[in-house]
């Protein structure tokens, strides 16, 4: 009986720790993208894209056991985008990239889909 009691909570452990990873990944996933900088008017926009490519840099490890790849992979482009399109100093190409990124990365827990590349 001890048995299925010990089985029991380590199921009910198991579901809530995946829930609270899964809260605490979103978190992250907003907090970058709430770090990126609307504009190129900003007198910080490139210390604040850095510090979000630094924590996302920082998160990837736990986003990469919770989320699908290719949506990673998709928000480093995006990441390298913003970073070219502040280099070359073009306000409006900088604007969609950022927003872009800020998407992708409010996005990301929906991406998360049930198909075959998730689950592989």
């Amino acid at each position: 009986m001890w048995r299925s009691y010990l089985a029991a909570f380590l199921l009910v452990a198991v579901v809530l720790g995946g829930f609270a990873a899964q809260s605490y990944a979103v978190g992250a996933a907003e907090e970058i993208a709430s770090l990126i900088p609307a504009s190129l008017e900003s007198a910080q926009a490139d210390e604040s894209l850095e510090r979000a490519y630094a924590l996302y840099l920082k998160k990837t490890p736990l986003l990469s056991t919770l989320y699908v790849h290719s949506s990673l992979e998709e928000i480093d482009e995006a990441f390298e985008d913003c970073f070219a399109s502040l280099a070359l100093g073009q306000p409006e190409d900088y604007w969609r990239q950022a927003r872009r990124l800020a998407y992708l990365l409010r996005r990301l827990p929906e991406a998360d889909g049930l198909t075959v590349e998730n689950i592989l």
